[in-house]
């Protein structure tokens, strides 16, 4: 995701924390009993106060990886791709194959390791701030935002998708079973449509302020589908907190980069994806892709799975 839908996603996990907890349910989809339904709303209470503690640091550590650490190719990323031979099943994981090596110049990529040890450090900061003043409440917010920039990324299906990892020229890699990439340029352009859409209603909402000329008031025809309102009942219901289990961050993670390459072969499933051909919900086939459906449902589990990873810290 961009500059924008990154503050506008954090902002609006923070606004639906308290909520999101209200039918609160395990990942197999059972509810939670009511006692830890309340437990889980008192950590939400206590959790948003502190979020929203120094507002303006979600302008800022949402979006630091890309603007001041530069991780992008460690770190926010899993790449997945499935051979003919082994093709991929619901719950065969055997089957699926993570290219784990290093080319030259790009990454398979590690987002669901670098979630599961900010989690821990966001833990252990908040054990030390209550020994030790030094670690103060505003570090330990700095860290929940900036650990969503690396939740909200892995929602993106061109992260979870090795077509979109197309070897350089000089590079002596093989695709091996990979014999179909994007076309340059598609993964920067789905980004950007979905930015356009959120910008307006970010700057609507006060979220952001505008500091370009890029930054602008005009609604695409994704705005509608990108905005997230806590006072309606429709929208409530779109954003449900998973109870994720104690020590089960890392496969949660994984879990959810193998659902989103899934929903990628969905969404892209044919070769030579063209980015010229990637319209808002115009046209057919990839381009149809974009439309309001797809970007809401992406949105909104982009939303849902923040909030469940803050719980899961606590």
């Amino acid at each position: 995701m961009k500059h924008n839908t990154h503050i506008y996603l954090a902002a609006k996990a923070i606004e639906f924390l308290r909520e999101a907890v209200r039918d609160l349910r395990t990942l197999s989809g059972r509810r939670v009993s009511a006692s830890v339904r309340r437990a889980y709303a008192a950590k939400a209470k206590r959790l948003q106060r502190l979020l929203r503690f120094h507002q303006d640091d979600i302008l800022e550590a949402s979006w630091a990886p890309d603007d001041l650490l530069g991780d992008q190719r460690r770190f926010h990323t899993f790449k997945l791709f499935t051979s003919d031979v082994l093709p991929i099943g619901a719950d065969d994981y055997t089957k699926l194959i993570f290219r784990g090596h290093y080319r030259r110049g790009s990454g398979a990529g590690g987002v669901p390791y670098r979630v599961d040890h900010l989690a821990a450090l966001i833990s252990d900061f908040r054990r030390l701030h209550d020994y030790n003043d030094h670690f103060t409440v505003r570090q330990v917010q700095y860290l929940y935002l900036l650990i969503s920039h690396y939740v909200v990324d892995a929602h993106v299906p061109m992260h979870c998708d090795l077509r979109d990892d197309r070897p350089g020229p000089a590079s002596t890699d093989k695709p091996g079973p990979i014999e179909r990439y994007f076309d340059p340029g598609l993964h920067a352009r789905v980004e950007r449509i979905w930015d356009r859409a959120v910008t307006p209603v970010a700057l609507r909402e006060g979220i952001i302020v505008a500091e370009t000329y890029k930054d602008h008031h005009r609604p695409t025809p994704l705005s509608e589908a990108v905005t997230f309102d806590v006072r309606k009942r429709s929208d409530r219901e779109t954003i449900r907190a998973m109870r994720i289990p104690k020590g089960g961050l890392m496969d949660w993670m994984i879990d959810l980069c193998v659902k989103t390459y899934e929903r990628s072969l969905r969404m892209f499933p044919v070769k030579g994806v063209k980015a010229k051909d990637a319209r808002e919900g115009k046209g057919s086939g990839e381009a149809a892709a974009l439309g309001p459906e797809d970007t809401r449902m992406i949105m909104s589990e982009a939303i849902t799975g923040l909030v469940s990873v803050w719980l899961a810290i606590g």
